[in-house]
């Protein structure tokens, strides 16, 4: 307002009330300028972007500073470095550190790439450098076969004692549980488990030993 010399921060206060008096100026073309601009959060930096293999699939996690109007983030994979596809929506929660578990890797695949994608306020798309990894087998005392499987399933523990007990749980690839049992004794170095009433799908199953100590694998039912 140059006739009264005065800024307003429109965000702050949307309706600007100004009288017009007998003095010319009040009532001038130019008395009001509305500037745009000024002072504008930063995008979001990533700090850090990283995909570790781990015995359940990949954990993919970013580091963030300056998380200013970002709405989410989805992560995304590819196997050729150059076609992505979306696996997980987070949604920011002014966290600076993310992760999400991407457990459903492409079978056949030696190299994937990751990047997240980053949705602001007013609809902005931002990407993260991508990242590779290179899979590798990770020695696992838990092995199963046969893998699909359509009714007996055996568990071999490397590691394991004769005799000792094992709580078995298997769950749905969305965690709903089909199956417990507590004290499995193992014979030799395996459990063999009954998974002819399983409907056909993806599961996860899950050994705790009495020392609490847990060893987890997937499998697939026919």
């Amino acid at each position: 307002d140059k006739f009264l010399g005065t800024t307003t921060d429109m965000r702050s206060n949307p309706v600007y009330n100004f009288n017009v008096t007998t003095d010319t100026a009040s009532k001038g073309s130019n008395r009001f300028k509305v500037v745009l601009g000024g002072a504008v959060p930063l995008a979001v930096n990533f700090v850090d972007v990283s995909a570790i293999k781990n015995i359940e699939g990949v954990v993919v996690k970013w580091q963030i500073v300056n998380e200013a109007n970002i709405i989410s983030y989805n992560v995304e994979r590819s196997i050729d470095g150059v076609h992505f596809a979306s696996i997980n929506n987070s949604k920011s929660t002014g966290a600076t550190i993310y992760s999400i578990q991407d457990a459903s890797l492409p079978t056949g695949a030696t190299i994937l790439y990751y990047r997240v994608k980053t949705i602001d306020n007013i609809g902005r798309i931002s990407y993260t450098k991508i990242v590779t990894l290179k899979l590798v087998t990770v020695n696992n005392p838990l092995s199963i076969y046969p893998n699909p499987v359509q009714s007996k399933l055996n568990i071999t523990l490397t590691d394991a004692i004769s005799g000792s007990l094992y709580n078995v749980k298997v769950t749905t690839a969305t965690g709903k549980l089909a199956f417990v049992k507590g004290d499995v004794p193992v014979s030799g170095k395996s459990i063999t488990f009954d998974a002819s009433s399983l409907a056909a799908g993806v599961y996860m199953i899950e050994l705790t030993d009495s020392k609490g100590n847990k060893l987890i694998s997937k499998f697939v039912k026919e």
